[in-house]
């Protein structure tokens, strides 16, 4: 059931990074910046497009106009974390992993690193740093 977990986290994550490339190269052809007749950008436009614009234009329909300001990626973001979190959570219900496990890894990680600057501060008192 983790490897289910696992996997869906993934591809939010992919999701997601997939998102911030659409936004940047529809802010860099808006700019003129990127030309969008090149083969190369048409390509990743239409690529992209196909992939995020579903979930946009739901998003879109619901969302108030704001005049030229487009925050539903920000609102998509928001989502996928939003579940992203709610899959975290199923998870650290069970025994093996999880976020319980994150927190225990990243607490073992300062306590080494806490336990290194002690030892070095203490080093420097008695003058051998």
């Amino acid at each position: 059931m983790t490897a289910l977990f696992i996997l869906i986290d993934q591809i939010i994550s992919l999701y997601v990074y997939t998102l911030f490339a659409y936004v940047i190269i529809s802010w860099l052809v808006a700019l003129r910046i990127l030309n969008p007749w090149q083969p190369f950008v048409r390509m990743a436009t239409n690529f992209l497009g196909r992939i995020h614009e579903p979930l946009l234009g739901r998003v879109r329909r619901f969302m108030p106009d704001l005049g030229g300001i487009d925050i539903s990626p920000v609102i998509l973001l928001l989502g996928a974390e939003f579940l992203r979190n709610l899959i975290g959570g199923w998870q650290s219900e069970s025994p093996v992993g999880g976020v319980h496990a994150n927190c225990i890894q990243r607490h073992s990680k300062l306590k080494l690193v806490g336990e290194f600057y002690d030892k070095s501060k203490s080093d420097r008192r008695q003058g051998f740093l």
